[in-house]
Order: C-alpha cells, then sequence, then structure tokens
C-alpha cells in the first residue's frame, strides 16, 4: 500500500515540474515571440517540452515585420491543418473504442489521446495562421 501512495506523489510532483517547465518556456521564449505564450505552453504539454520548444523557436520574434503568407504556403497549411485534424479525431475515436473495450485506460491510449489533442490543436494554429486578417 504504502509503494502506491509514493508512486502517486511521483506522478503528482512530476505533472507538476512537467507544467511549469512548459509555463517557464511559454513565458521566456513565447512570450516575446509571434507563437505567443497559449501555443508556445499548448504545443510543450500535448507534444512533450523539447518539442513546444523546437516549434516555439521556429516561431517569428514579435519585433520582425509580419509578411504575407505566400497561395503556395496557405495551401499547404490548410492541407496540413485538414490532415492534423482529421488524425486527432480518428485518434480521439479509436483511443474512446480500446477505453470502452478494455474498461480502463492504459498508458498507450493516454499517449494516443495526448498526441491527438496535440494534432487539432497544430489544426487549428495552422488556419489561425493562414487566415489571419493583416
Amino acid at each position: 500500500m504504502e509503494t502506491t501512495q509514493s508512486s502517486n506523489g511521483g506522478i503528482f510532483l512530476t505533472i507538476i515540474l512537467f507544467i511549469g517547465i512548459s509555463s517557464l518556456v511559454g513565458i521566456f521564449k513565447g512570450g516575446n515571440r509571434k507563437i505567443g505564450f497559449f501555443w508556445s505552453f499548448f504545443f510543450c504539454i500535448f507534444f512533450s517540452i523539447i518539442i513546444g520548444y523546437i516549434i516555439t523557436s521556429f516561431s517569428e520574434l514579435k519585433t520582425i515585420p509580419e509578411k504575407t503568407l505566400s497561395k503556395t504556403t496557405r495551401i499547404i497549411n490548410v492541407i496540413l491543418g485538414i490532415l492534423f485534424l482529421s488524425i486527432g479525431i480518428l485518434g480521439i475515436y479509436f483511443s474512446n473504442k480500446e477505453i470502452k473495450q478494455m474498461g480502463y485506460i492504459e498508458e498507450g491510449v493516454i499517449t494516443l489521446l495526448f498526441l491527438s489533442i496535440g494534432l487539432i490543436g497544430s489544426s487549428i494554429y495552422l488556419n489561425l495562421r493562414t487566415f489571419k486578417k493583416s
């Protein structure tokens, strides 16, 4: 019984640490970039801190003047957005089906859910970026 309590405490501490580091990436790295705090934090939470940091690093600094996206880039963003959204919805569907079948949540299903939510968020981000009014 004692091992369960200590492992729950370790999981709680890990989650708090993960959210804290993701927040720091969002504040210090995303705050001065066009991606902003929210999207930086979102990508850190749903993809991992390292991938969120990399995505945030590729975002332009706020001081750089805004450039319009070319038609090709807009089309690619829409296609990727639809692809990410479709894969995300399918991932949530299959993870939900798996949960109903097993009656409990396995680690792989949680990973699939997080990746699915991350892909849906990526779709939203790409489409917001594509159709932003200049």
